[in-house]
């Protein structure tokens, strides 16, 4: 074993335990890793970057883009309304969901299908008095089995179609992966449909969304000002400080029957004003006390507060690569910079009792918001949330859906003839869509999840170093060395199972770059077409179906479907061996393993 070899296995065992540790972000992860392979010499400084530059970081750029064009247009928006009433038995509500989730993520980023569809699920099974968790797994795991149709459709398939044009000069093509895919997609969804969703736990089944899970009124007080009270000549932005600091939520203030809100920061508070605030039972009481206010409840005046033609509740879910993630609410100071208020956060299904403001947030929380029904529309989606409320499709965004879609079209068409690279078609159709609206230039860069994409930077140079250190050919050789004796069909499935486990503890793009040189070094050591292992690789990486943590689709369906760590595996693991089973075959049919 090499110096460079050692190394680049240090790196490697250090790189999968960040990944798994989770301390720390995959993409500082990525980073750290691509700064020690440049301090060892395995990877030379002057190709540090070119991971930014590959054609499968720029194809992810421009696919990212375009999902957010059809999710601007509406028109899958238009397709998810038409399909989601027919609901009427559970088995018709599931396999609508999941086979829609599927289709979408065939032509987009599935993390996109998924934020489209997740406010019509849980419509709809507020509608038909059905617990989202019946609806919300399968529908993330359809999204996730649409992606395996296409180059498109997932990260794993882009990088795995860049790495074999690396190495072999022609890469995958945009349908090479659909023989294999849309079998699997197909036979997936059907499971899901009549089995998988059975295997949720019953107790997540019976969370209803009668419950109601934010009574936010019982969280609610007003506290009349007197003559004497400390609150009397101060600005509501003073008394918003100490509120932070009583770690309780400002509303606004009443001034007979008159709503001011918290927006008004430097409106002078009067006596006989009553203040409203949101918080725990000791939080209002210390707050009350500090500025001598005194306990006046009146559900009038509260539900005037809370919701008005102008104020209004809105319930969002925090999403992947969301500004607020990590972050406390009071750090983040909404209602200074926004003028809106966070007055409850729910996780996991249940409503978080302790200090909202001092609450970290994490990936799938839901945040009751209130404030002016304007602003929420542009902030919420600003701060990386989703609106859990159901969108409206005017007419006249119907011309924007038609014109979304044959952009779509024409890139796809232009990029399947081989006429210009893929990645330039899928670019020169993302910057037709900035350029015609459908997505404005300063969504642009919102639309990219550039966590992703500095994943993607730092990782694909260490994946050269695997390669050209010979460290692939040395795994590839411990691999072989376990099914000494077996055919290329063995070694196939131990790949293909070897490259599911790690996508379940590791980002699956990370997996992707990881697996690929070693499929790559187990078909030259079989001499034998690689390409069934590369497809393997594409077919497990994608297979994240047993922890919230594996897809960020697993993850963003945790707080609102009310699902714990240990659910997913109750359907994920048959689905995942009915996987090996359809797949191993069908790619040594598709793909046969001759030199």
């Amino acid at each position: 074993m090499s110096h460079d070899q050692i190394a680049v296995l240090a790196i490697l065992g250090l790189a999968l335990a960040g990944f798994v540790w989770g301390r720390w972000r995959y993409d500082i992860v990525a980073l750290s890793a691509l700064v020690l392979a440049v301090g060892v010499g395995v990877v030379p400084a002057s190709e540090a970057f070119i991971g930014f530059g590959h054609p499968a970081t720029i194809t992810v750029i421009a696919v990212l883009v375009l999902s957010r064009a059809l999710s601007n247009s509406g028109l899958a928006d238009a397709l998810a309304r038409r399909l989601a009433p027919v609901t009427r038995r559970p088995i018709e509500h599931v396999g609508i969901l999941t086979g829609l989730g599927a289709l979408l993520s065939t032509v987009m980023n599935n993390i996109g299908a998924l934020s489209l569809l997740l406010p019509v699920a849980i419509q709809s099974a507020t509608r038909a008095r059905r617990s989202p968790a019946m609806v919300l797994m399968p529908l993330s795991f359809g999204s996730i089995l649409g992606g395996l149709v296409t180059m498109i459709g997932t990260p794993p398939n882009i990088i795995i179609a860049g790495y074999r044009g690396s190495v072999t000069g022609e890469p995958f093509g945009m349908f090479d992966f659909t023989p294999v895919g849309a079998v699997i997609a197909v036979v997936g969804v059907i499971f899901i449909t009549f089995v998988g969703w059975r295997l949720i736990p019953r107790r997540r089944l019976a969370n209803t969304p009668t419950r109601n899970l934010f009574k936010i009124e019982d969280y609610v007080a007003e506290g009349l000002v007197g003559e004497t009270s400390d609150a009397k000549g101060k600005t509501i932005e003073q008394v918003d400080t100490i509120g932070e600091l009583h770690d309780v939520v400002l509303i606004g203030i009443l001034r007979n029957r008159l709503r001011i809100f918290v927006s008004a920061r430097h409106q002078t508070v009067q006596a006989d004003d009553l203040i409203i605030v949101e918080g725990g039972a000791k939080e209002i009481a210390d707050f009350m006390r500090a500025l001598g206010l005194e306990l006046a409840t009146d559900d009038a005046d509260i539900q005037t507060m809370l919701r008005g033609p102008d104020y209004v509740l809105s319930e969002a879910v925090v999403a992947p690569g969301s500004s607020m993630i990590g972050r406390t609410p009071l750090s983040l100071r909404l209602t200074g910079r926004y003028g809106i208020n966070l007055l409850a956060i729910s996780r996991r299904g249940e409503r978080v009792r302790e200090r909202v403001g001092q609450v970290r947030l994490k990936i799938g929380d839901i945040l009751l918001f209130q404030g002016d029904s304007e602003r929420l529309s542009q902030v919420i989606p600003s701060l990386g949330c989703l609106p859990l409320g159901e969108k409206r499709v005017t007419s006249g965004s119907r011309s924007m859906a038609l014109l979304a879609f044959a952009i779509f079209a024409l890139s796809l068409g232009i990029a399947s003839t081989g006429v210009v690279p893929f990645e330039l078609a899928l670019t020169g159709g993302a910057l037709a869509a900035v350029l015609t609206n459908i997505v404005p230039p300063r969504e642009m860069y919102e639309a990219v999840d550039w966590s992703v994409v500095v994943l993607l930077g730092a990782m694909i140079p260490v994946g050269f170093a695997i390669e050209s250190s010979g460290t692939g050919d040395l795994i590839a050789s411990g691999i072989l060395g376990m099914t000494d004796g077996m055919s290329p069909l063995i070694v196939l499935t131990v790949l293909l199972i070897v490259t599911m486990i790690m996508t379940d503890v590791m980002n699956n793009a990370a997996t992707a770059l990881v697996a690929a040189p070693i499929a790559f070094s187990l078909g030259q050591a079989l001499d034998v077409s690689p390409d069934a292992f590369l497809m393997a690789v594409s077919i497990g990486a994608s297979s994240a179906f047993l922890t919230p943590i594996g897809h960020q689709n697993n993850a963003l369906i945790m707080g609102p479907g009310g699902y714990r760590f240990g659910d997913y595996w109750r359907m994920g693991l048959p689905l995942k061996i009915l996987i090996v089973i359809v797949s191993v075959p069908l790619l040594a049919i598709i793909w046969p393993m001759s030199p």
